[in-house]
């Protein structure tokens, strides 16, 4: 556009999805118009509603655009939101700048782009783009599940197959697994569990999804579990029972929120768990459900459809390997040869332990030291303070003057038998156990050579 100004800055959001959740459904390449509200701050508008506002820390910039005569608009980059640990719920989107080639708005854009491009430094994703750029950015991911299923219809039913029901060890005494209907719902003590008779005998759906699958139920969702094969023993999990889960309910905006972010939640996980499947609609109905026999690839199923065929599957998921230390490679060792502890001897109690060594054992041991101070003796303040102790940047430095703080406020407990004694009851403490052994041989060896 000849004699205007227009740039794209991609990876932001608006604020505030957990209170505009109940009146809005973002779509991916919606357009919203962003203005300045009685309160100062910057709001998303759609039909003169706010549906959300501009992050706090960059609203002082776009508040000097808007006020220079400059337009913002907010393009909703996917359609579904996401919860930031620290920021609420959010809806990511793409700022488009537009406006005249006037002094006032080219001196803001190069103030913007600065602030956007030393932000970028800590946040790679955040890119700043001269021109409109909405329409490339928004080719991006459009094979996502959440935005598939989350097309502008009305339909709310969707299924997960290739799930269990947890704590089968409990209720097997009393109950057999039927190909069956039980409905989930909340416990007293807030768990979401499976109903799976009228004598009020439950199980449990797994832990990682309870916090969505409860929002869903207590804003009038229904979800049902249709057992889909006999028990099984988990190696990590213990015994559960093969399921699809079905989430149905009146259509609403909270709920066709939550829907987008369950399916992009179990999107998340198939790349870890290639027996997990979606699909819109009742999948028991399109799907030959059989004694521990689930579909074994991701496709998702249109239940407005007579035929069962993919429409879209995910490529199998391969397991980049990292590359790792030495150091890494072997922590979580088996710690010893007798139930996991390490044998005390009698010349343990009069091996001293000396500055040398404690260098030598702070390159033995990695995560979660804090808790091996702990079982040392030292208090919870003394161990913050060496944490935050700018002297000792680096964990071995900080593991170090731990144990010279230790040895240096118990002087008679400084022996060998000591941390011994302290690594066996420290599971959590990562730990290269071979050299840590190793180490130990030598201390006894040495003794025993002066003796």
């Amino acid at each position: 556009m000849t004699g205007c100004i227009q740039f794209t800055i991609e990876s932001l959001s608006t604020r505030g999805f957990f209170v505009h959740m109940y009146d809005w459904v973002p779509y991916r390449g919606e357009r919203l118009d962003c203005k300045i509200g009685e309160n100062g701050a910057i709001s998303a508008f759609k039909d003169e509603q706010v549906v959300g506002n501009v992050p706090k820390e960059w609203s002082k910039k776009y508040r000097e655009w808007l006020q220079a005569g400059g337009k913002l608009e907010a393009i909703v980059h996917y359609g579904h939101h996401r919860v930031h640990r620290t920021k609420g719920e959010e809806v990511p989107v793409i700022y488009l700048f537009t406006g005249n080639s006037t002094p006032l708005l080219i001196n803001t854009k190069i103030v913007i782009e600065k602030a956007t491009n030393q932000k970028a430094k800590r946040r790679k994703s955040l890119k700043f783009h001269d021109g409109d750029q909405t329409d490339t950015l928004l080719q991006r991911n459009v094979g996502r599940l959440a935005e598939t299923l989350g097309s502008q219809t009305n339909q709310l039913d969707f299924s997960i197959s290739g799930m269990t029901i947890r704590g089968f060890f409990k209720t097997k005494k009393k109950w057999v697994p039927t190909i069956g209907r039980h409905e989930c719902f909340i416990t007293k003590t807030k768990a979401v569990a499976v109903k799976l008779d009228e004598k009020k005998i439950c199980g449990n759906i797994p832990c990682d999804t309870q916090k969505l699958w409860r929002r869903f139920l207590k804003e009038k969702g229904r979800i049902e579990a249709v057992i889909a094969g006999t028990g099984k023993e988990n190696r990590r999990k213990g015994e559960e029972v093969p399921v699809f889960y079905i989430f149905t309910g009146e259509w609403s905006c909270v709920l066709q929120n939550l829907r987008r972010y369950i399916i992009g939640d179990i999107e998340k996980k198939m790349k870890r768990k290639k027996s997990l499947c979606i699909a819109a609609g009742d999948m028991s109905q399109n799907t030959k459900v059989t004694n521990g026999i689930t579909p074994s690839h991701n496709l998702i199923v249109d239940s407005d459809s007579e035929a069962d065929y993919p429409v879209m599957s995910t490529k199998p998921y391969k397991r980049k390997l990292e590359e790792t230390s030495h150091k890494s490679a072997k922590k979580l060792r088996t710690r010893s040869p007798q139930n996991g502890r390490i044998p005390l001897t009698e010349i343990d109690n009069d091996i001293q332990l000396s500055e040398k060594d404690f260098s030598k054992l702070s390159q033995l041991i990695g995560n979660n030291w804090r808790h091996l101070g702990r079982q040392l003796g030292l208090e919870g303040v003394q161990i913050s303070q060496v944490e935050i102790d700018s002297r000792f940047p680096s964990p071995q430095d900080k593991i170090h003057e731990m144990f010279m703080k230790w040895a240096k406020q118990n002087p008679e407990e400084n022996t060998l038998d000591t941390v011994i004694s302290a690594v066996n009851e420290s599971f959590k403490t990562e730990i290269e156990m071979d050299k840590f052994v190793k180490f130990i041989d030598e201390k006894r060896y040495a003794r025993k050579r002066r003796q």
